[in-house]
């Protein structure tokens, strides 16, 4: 067994006693067989590495690279070791035909704030391709590591194309134009991330074979980037568990999460659970738009703030969608609120920002939410599972009220035999789950009901189709609309 460099750690041991102990191997030969309890490595000193955060290790780490991919090995950058880098260390798995591929590398670094990576230049610190034209999937696994830029526009921490079932751990991702930069990344999990202090935070996208679909992050801190936090385009089935999306943006064109035209394969969009948000800037903590294609989003747990006078959100969330796009949005059990007394509400900055959503089609669910100041709470203004929100009962010779429900009805305006105009205190928005009810079992053409901007018109027709007063009161019910 040519062995060139072993470093064998046993510590105080008994004879013949190697149980759990450390047995570190580095070597440029492929021919080794080493006993099952052995766990080879790849290390990064043994070729030429300094680790001092000023000599140029780039080099170095590209061999500790290209060994890793050829024997399948993991890579372990040193503990307390600083490399700097000055061009993309590319993780090449383009190559790869089989799904069953043994060589599937996992780089494993001492830990966030141990393993560091300065990328002092304008690309990508590490540049991830996986297998081409989304045939063979190429796992990829890092953990434990830190990476720096020094704030080139342009730069990347992780630039990833073809990422498919990777997973990404314990990383931290400072200093750099993007965060991450992924394109057709799929099937892949994002844990315990730190992306802070980043131009953009990160984004995913479609650029060959696959939006970004099925993606995971858990307990994921997307913190100060100045342009945005996230941006998603297209895709479907993107989850984000736990922690925070917080202290993005620097003017009225920023966010904090934004997914456009999700919903590409089964319709699912956004699943936020028990995240929390404050001190964004711009349009909106979270942004859902459909310009040209519907999907369904959930949000449910969690908070959101604001808290600055002049770095806030004009919306925690806003949703918008086209005159043609079926698309929802479940909030359930969210609180809505301010941090401190320096920012000030402002009816203007709802809770809730639907005014985007010009469509018939489009609604937003609420149940079980805890809005600090009802008066911004737009979630009234959305629809609710079940029971009318607009109720009239009135006298049909005169249009004279009797009662209203669900305080939003502000008179009834007769216009003749049968022809009544409900007028609302707030304008209502129809959608395709809206209908009409009435009393004395009456039937209501669906012509008799229109959108208006704040009132229903109604026409009682009789069966020859001449407009008429039915007998006694009239009770008019709008079920599955919203102000």
């Amino acid at each position: 067994m040519p062995i060139e460099k072993a470093d064998i750690d046993l510590g105080n041991v008994a004879p013949n006693d190697f149980s759990n102990k450390r047995f570190s191997v580095d070597t440029e030969s492929s021919d080794i067989s080493l006993n099952a309890r052995c766990s080879p490595f790849i290390n990064t000193f043994g070729r030429g590495a300094t680790g001092n955060g000023t000599t140029d290790d780039t080099a170095a780490c590209q061999r500790a690279i290209d060994r890793a991919l050829q024997t399948g090995y993991r890579w372990e950058p040193e503990p307390g070791a600083i490399f700097r880098t000055t061009a993309p260390l590319v993780i090449d798995r383009s190559a790869v035909t089989s799904d069953f591929d043994r060589h599937k590398p996992l780089i494993r670094g001492g830990g966030e704030g141990s393993t560091v990576f300065i990328s002092d230049h304008g690309g990508a610190c590490f540049d991830v391709r996986g297998g081409t034209g989304g045939g063979a999937h190429s796992p990829i696994a890092m953990q434990d590591l830190r990476i720096e830029g020094t704030n080139q526009p342009d730069s990347v921490g992780l630039l990833l194309d073809n990422a498919v079932w990777a997973n990404f751990s314990r990383l931290t991702i400072v200093g750099m134009g993007f965060g991450i930069d992924g394109t057709d990344v799929l099937g892949s999990s994002f844990d315990r991330l730190k992306i802070r202090g980043n131009r953009r935070g990160f984004r995913l996208r479609r650029q060959n074979f696959s939006y970004p679909n099925a993606n995971t992050f858990r307990d994921v801190i997307c913190s100060v980037n100045t342009e945005y936090g996230g941006l998603i385009q297209g895709g479907a089935s993107f989850n984000w568990f736990g922690g925070t999306i917080e202290g993005n943006g620097s003017d009225e064109t920023s966010w904090g999460l934004k997914m456009e035209d999700g919903g590409v394969e089964g319709a699912g969009g956004l699943t936020m659970t028990g995240v929390y948000a404050e001190l964004n800037q711009g349009v909106a903590d979270v942004w859902l738009t459909h310009p040209t294609r519907g999907s369904a989003h959930t949000i449910n747990g969690g908070g959101f703030a604001r808290g600055l006078a002049d770095h806030h959100v004009q919306a925690n969330i806003r949703f918008e969608c086209s005159d043609s796009i079926d698309a929802s949005l479940w909030l359930g059990g969210v609180g809505f609120g301010k941090v401190g007394v320096e920012y000030a509400d402002h009816p203007s900055r709802p809770y809730v920002n639907m005014s985007g959503a010009l469509g018939k089609s489009w609604r937003v669910i609420d149940a079980g939410n805890r809005p600090e100041n009802p008066d911004l709470w737009h979630g009234r203004e959305m629809e609710q599972p079940g029971g009318p929100l607009a109720i009239a009962r009135f006298e049909p010779s005169s249009g004279s009220l009797i009662s209203v429900g669900c305080r939003n009805v502000s008179n009834v305006l007769r216009h003749g035999p049968g022809d009544y105009t409900v007028n609302y205190q707030k304008p209502l928005r129809t959608s395709r789950n809206s209908y009409l009810a009435s009393s004395n079992d009456i039937t209501l053409p669906p012509v008799a009901f229109t959108e208006q901007a704040d009132l229903v018109r109604v026409r009682i027709h009789n069966l020859a189709g001449n407009l008429f007063d039915p007998v006694g009161e009239l009770t008019i019910s709008v079920f599955g609309n919203r102000y």
